[in-house]
């Protein structure tokens, strides 16, 4: 469920039972391996950190702004 996880910064997490933490990860990793790949490229790692299942993302690229038809935009998308 949604309101299992919980995220600071470019971390999230899910409490799993010890026995479990391992499957959980397992199928992370899988769910981010058949990502797109921008979604994919904005996950650092997957792994267990204390009974807990934690995605870590990369910082993202810093965002300059670019000049679109006439317009000054900044833009970031996954």
């Amino acid at each position: 469920m949604p309101e299992d996880w919980r995220a600071n910064g470019l971390r999230a997490w899910r409490r799993t039972r010890d026995e479990n933490a391992t499957a959980t990860v397992a199928y992370l990793r899988s769910i981010v391996a058949q990502a797109a790949a921008p979604m994919a490229s904005a996950v650092e790692a997957v792994d267990v950190e204390e009974s807990r299942a934690v995605v870590r993302f990369r910082s993202p690229e810093q965002l300059l702004p670019k000049e679109v038809e006439g317009r000054t935009v900044e833009c970031l998308l996954y």
